[in-house]
């Protein structure tokens, strides 16, 4: 199981959730969106289903029968975030604990 790191789900720049390569992707794998609107996770699924925001994103190099369905996160979340991803998010990392707590709102702007 891997795990991904985006700035955007669809809106076509270098960093979104959608330009991860389908051939990189297995099911369980997962991704945290980060950006100044919201905090979304996602992991893959094997569905045919069509794109349908936010909830289904389908990647949009060799996607297949892989797609990233939205799921609710838990109440809180530690995460341990490798220094350089933090600063190209623009995130924040406890220096003491190398934790990052993401807080979320149930539903995306």
């Amino acid at each position: 199981m891997k795990a991904f790191f985006a700035t955007s789900v669809n809106d076509g720049k270098e960093g979104a959730l959608h330009r991860i390569d389908g051939n990189l992707l297995e099911v369980h794998d997962g991704a945290l969106v980060i950006n100044i609107d919201h905090t979304l996770f996602y992991t893959v699924i094997e569905s045919d289903k069509e794109e349908n925001y936010p909830d289904i994103i389908k990647p949009l190099l060799n996607a297949g029968s892989k797609r990233w369905e939205l799921k609710k996160p838990p109440a809180k979340l530690i995460a341990e975030v490798p220094q350089g991803m933090c600063e190209v998010l623009g995130l924040y990392v406890n220096p003491i604990t190398g934790k990052l707590v993401v807080e979320y709102e149930d539903t995306p702007k």
